[in-house]
């Protein structure tokens, strides 16, 4: 067991991250298409799918690490709480940074979706042309 609390705590913090990511890949439909966890003709390629997203959850840990380290460094107007947050009852803010990266989050699970469907909907057109 991990004898420091606040490392325990970031590691929950990135492992709470990650599983909310594989759970939006998998369980999430877009575009009105079944989610690769539910559909048919994915479960033939289900340990290509796992693979792929293993690399874009290692990209994601990547960021999340690169993240906590750079916003130290950010200027105050960039990484402190200067938007004020309309969802919140409370008051609280929201930084620029925090926006990013959660842009940056979204913009990595429309990818991997993207790799995912252009991927195995090329593997299934070529194995239906090739000859028996």
């Amino acid at each position: 067991m991990i004898s420091n609390p606040q490392l325990q705590h970031t590691l929950l913090i990135y492992a709470s991250f990650m599983a909310f990511y594989t759970f939006a890949v998998f369980c999430i439909p877009i575009n009105r298409k079944n989610a690769p966890l539910f559909c048919e003709s994915y479960r033939k390629h289900i340990s290509a799918i796992i693979m792929t997203h293993a690399k874009f959850l290692l990209v994601l840990l990547g960021f999340m690490i690169f993240a906590s380290f750079i916003s130290p460094l950010l200027p105050n107007w960039m990484a402190g709480e200067s938007i004020p947050n309309l969802l919140s009852k409370q008051g609280r803010s929201i930084s620029i940074f925090a926006i990013l990266c959660g842009l940056i989050f979204l913009s990595l699970l429309l990818v991997e979706r993207f790799v995912m469907f252009l991927e195995y909907d090329a593997n299934d057109s070529d194995s239906d042309n090739s000859p028996s």
